[in-house]
């Protein structure tokens, strides 16, 4: 047995790089299957290329395949992991799962004679958690099963010009509740795949580890299906990922659900409801803690209770370290200052939240650069 990454993408983009990247430091074997035409790839020209890809008879029946689209997905797990993860899951296919199913009915309201109302109302009774439908741009399978879904999947679309590979999909999986010649089912609860087109609030990011707070799970492959700005904090993710490994922590200040916050130019600490002015909390391993703006600036305690940003480097005023539920600023020639001194606002409830992922992209590249190097300042 055997284990491959298979993508079909072209032109090559900063997103398609972003995933070999990702797939090589995983240690797939990664294979772009789109061919020599040189042609944009589509919905159906991806099952297109899969079947050529089959009829090249490089794999085994039993060997596993992971396919994901190619613009809009990072992998943060090892092939390993992600291996151990379908096995245990025990089933011939797993695919990814999203909140909503797509396309709309509307526009593909039957298959030949099934109505994808009936589809939508099985997928619903049939998974459990928040993710029930089939999003076929990320799946992971044993090839012989793989490759009777594309041989099957084709001739339907052939047969009734549909050319969406996702309402064939999970038209195939519909039609299997007869004929189990498959056992397929949908990663429902994020195990191993995440979908963010309707759930992108549901994510955070630690400094290492991606979770989904609706499940409690920590996904191996990122899927930004839908709007694309999530890819760029794919990146970011990446970059931290290697660069840092598990050296910090990345964390937001909460206060109840709002937003500890820094405004450029202003002298103390504000409570906000958005994340736009939001610092971010990096914590290093010998207990040390410092305030990023979002600019990517130091934030600097001053002994009369303001604030500023015009720090180069980490001093005695601009570490943080942590007292039971408070964060205190500790010069040893003078005081001990809290945190709560330099805020506008009551921090009865103040807490720390690894970053949402609706907060990372809001960060603008200098703090990208300033997390990534974040050993050279102090």
């Amino acid at each position: 047995m055997s284990m491959l990454h298979l993508t079909a993408g072209f032109p090559v983009t900063e997103g398609l790089r972003i995933l070999e990247r990702s797939s090589a430091a995983a240690g797939f074997r990664f294979f772009n299957i789109s061919g020599s035409e040189q042609r944009r790839v589509t919905y159906f020209s991806k099952l297109e290329n899969m079947k050529r890809f089959f009829d090249l008879g490089v794999v085994g029946s039993s060997d596993i395949i992971l396919f994901t689209d190619a613009y809009d997905v990072s992998i943060v797990d090892h092939w390993s992991v992600i291996a151990a993860r379908f096995l245990e899951i025990g089933v011939d296919i797993l695919f990814n799962g999203e909140s909503e199913l797509w396309p709309d009915i509307e526009g593909i309201p039957f298959i030949g004679d099934v109505s994808r109302e009936d589809i939508r109302e099985f997928s619903r009774a049939g998974n459990e958690g928040p993710y029930p439908f089939i999003n076929s741009g990320c799946y992971i399978g044993y090839a012989g099963a793989v490759r009777e879904l594309v041989d099957e999947t084709l001739r339907v679309g052939y047969e009734h010009a549909i050319y969406d590979d996702q309402a064939l999909v999970q038209y195939f999986c519909y039609m299997q509740k007869e004929d189990r010649s498959s056992v397929i089912a949908v990663d429902d609860t994020d195990r191993i795949f995440s979908t963010m087109s309707h759930s992108i609030e549901e994510y955070s990011f630690d400094g290492f580890t991606v979770r989904n707070h609706l499940t409690g799970t920590c996904p191996s492959i990122l899927h930004s299906n839908g709007p694309k700005h999530t890819v760029r904090v794919f990146d970011i993710i990446e970059r931290i990922r290697s660069i840092c490994g598990t050296n910090l922590v990345l964390s937001s200040v909460m206060v109840g659900r709002k937003f500890l916050s820094y405004r450029p130019g202003a002298k103390r600490l504000s409570i906000e409801d958005v994340p736009d002015h939001a610092v971010t909390l990096v914590s290093e391993r010998r207990g040390r803690h410092v305030f990023f703006t979002c600019e990517g600036r130091i934030v600097s305690f001053q002994p009369d209770g303001t604030v500023d940003n015009s720090a180069t480097r980490y001093h005695e005023w601009e570490c943080l370290v942590r007292e039971g539920a408070g964060y205190f600023v500790i010069h040893p020639e003078t005081n001990r200052y809290s945190l709560g001194n330099y805020v506008e606002g009551d921090l009865a409830d103040l807490h720390t939240t690894p970053v949402a992922f609706r907060t990372i992209l809001t960060w603008s590249d200098a703090l990208v650069s300033r997390v990534l190097h974040w050993a050279w300042y102090w």
